[in-house]
């Protein structure tokens, strides 16, 4: 009961709050969006009402049911699935969005253009650039750290981050990837502890390998 009456005070509340902003234009067309499609509303429509939603969870009914009244049409531009779209039209409130608009992807002000204004593009094609895998950046300390790796012999069981580059010619100094933290448990389960070495860097120690690496000295293995 705590929580239900928390997010009721909240919903009423939303009403009022300053993040929750509507800004009246042409009245003939009323748009209802949030976070990055709000640049893509004002790229395309600039001239619309549009009601941009600073806070999406609860609603603030009463300021949508008010902006809905005061245009003529009605529409919510949200990336992936309708979650506002479907609120909205459960307050029996005629709103369209994805009759129009993609369930997958992202939004752009091309798109809008396209899907709601009915225009067509004239795009220039870019030019077509050879293929390439993808590697880490120029200077990155860690490429020294696989090139030792190679020169003495030596394998990691990696983590998941920018370094897991590493697994790719010509590098080659990553042999396993599968999650955050599975480094010093994998090689805790490959081998015997001497023949593998470890690689384990960023945010992914703190997060994930503690335990492992008490695991790991419980076993009576040095680290």
């Amino acid at each position: 009961m705590v929580v239900q009456e928390r997010m009721e005070t909240i919903a009423s509340d939303a009403n009022t709050f300053d993040i929750n902003r509507i800004s009246m234009e042409d009245t003939s067309i009323g748009i209802i969006t949030s976070g990055l499609a709000y640049q893509y509303v004002k790229e395309t429509y600039p001239k619309a009402s549009v009601l941009k939603l600073g806070m999406v969870h609860p609603l603030p009914r009463i300021r949508i049911e008010s902006f809905a009244s005061s245009v003529d049409r009605l529409y919510v531009i949200e990336e992936l699935e309708p979650i506002i779209e479907d609120t909205i039209k459960s307050w029996g409130i005629q709103v369209m969005g994805k009759e129009l608009l993609t369930l997958q992807g992202e939004y752009s002000a091309n798109l809008l253009r396209e899907q709601l204004l009915g225009e067509t593009l004239q795009l220039d094609i870019p030019k077509q650039l050879p293929g390439r895998p993808p590697v880490m950046c120029p200077g990155c300390p860690h490429r020294g750290i696989y090139h030792a790796m190679n020169f003495l012999g030596l394998h990691a069981t990696g983590d998941i981050g920018c370094y897991t580059l590493g697994a790719l010619a010509p590098l080659n100094g990553i042999d396993t990837c599968v999650d955050m933290g599975a480094s010093v448990s994998m090689l805790l389960g490959i081998e015997r502890p001497g023949q593998r070495f470890y690689k384990k860097l960023d945010c992914n120690y703190w997060g994930f390998n503690i335990c492992a690496l008490r695991n790991y000295r419980s076993c009576g293995y040095g680290v």
